[in-house]
């Protein structure tokens, strides 16, 4: 039941894993090399800032000038899968991946949209691609072991998230957090924190989060001996030492 509950939330994850024409357009047109590379940076920074409308300004432009390229079209895909517009999110992941088919990222982003249509063979069958193309892309792992969730594929599945937690630890904790703090399933989330503190046994921060889930679902005795690993790990006067201070004897109180 618990995993049934897991793959339900699968397409929420994915969208965790994926947060995806204007007064540039003159401009773009009397750019140079080096020049246009720049407002392709500028978008892109925009778009990890959450300034999607300014990002995707600048990204049409330099598509429209150019025909664009494999980055271009990426974002202006991630733009449209975060805005709901499913045709026309693939239609750019697809671009990307023509104009560059050995750039691995539009193959997993292709993937967690074909995912989130649960059209689940051809979604696992992009990820693979991805991280074939590369053997150190994290976030591809992840996804690819969300397609296999999705499928019952359980023993793949955890086998690629653990592969992705060894290659950053961050991709599948942030699936947890996700699925804690957004998802409301506590159980789902521990079942994150615990690949990647298997990846990385002594991560402070982790161990904090697995406690608050533990917390959330009333085991208190597990909760404080995460709380406790938290806090005997963690550094005086670094970021995580505050938070494992307050939940450890937060903790002890309760308990």
């Amino acid at each position: 039941m618990e995993r049934n509950r897991m793959i339900t939330k699968t397409k929420a994850v994915v969208m965790f894993f994926l947060l995806l024409i204007g007064s540039m357009g003159a401009v773009c047109q009397e750019l140079g090399g080096g020049a246009r590379e720049e407002v392709e940076k500028l978008a892109i920074q925009y778009y990890e800032e959450g300034k999607l409308q300014e990002s995707y300004d600048l990204l049409a432009s330099l598509a429209k000038e150019n025909n664009g390229d494999a980055v271009v079209f990426l974002y202006l895909g991630r733009i449209a899968f975060q805005g709901g517009n499913m045709d026309a999110a693939e239609k750019c992941f697809r671009k990307a991946i023509e104009a560059d088919p050995k750039f691995a990222p539009p193959h997993s982003d292709l993937s967690a949209m074909l995912l989130s249509q649960k059209k689940y063979a051809d979604a696992e069958k992009s990820a693979m691609t991805a991280v074939k193309l590369d053997p150190k892309f994290a976030l591809g792992f992840a996804n690819l072991g969300m397609t296999q969730l999705a499928q019952k594929k359980k023993s793949d599945a955890r086998a690629n998230f653990l592969k992705a937690a060894k290659l950053d630890a961050s991709a599948i904790t942030n699936c947890g957090v996700d699925m804690m703090l957004k998802q409301k399933d506590p159980e789902t989330a521990n079942y994150f924190f615990d690949i990647s503190l298997e990846a990385f046994p002594d991560q402070p921060l982790v161990l904090f989060n697995s406690g608050q889930a533990y917390k959330l679902l009333g085991n208190d005795r597990k909760a404080l001996e995460m709380f406790k690993r938290a806090y005997d790990l963690s550094e005086v006067n670094r970021k995580p030492f505050g938070l494992a201070y307050y939940g450890y004897f937060r903790q002890l109180l309760d308990v």
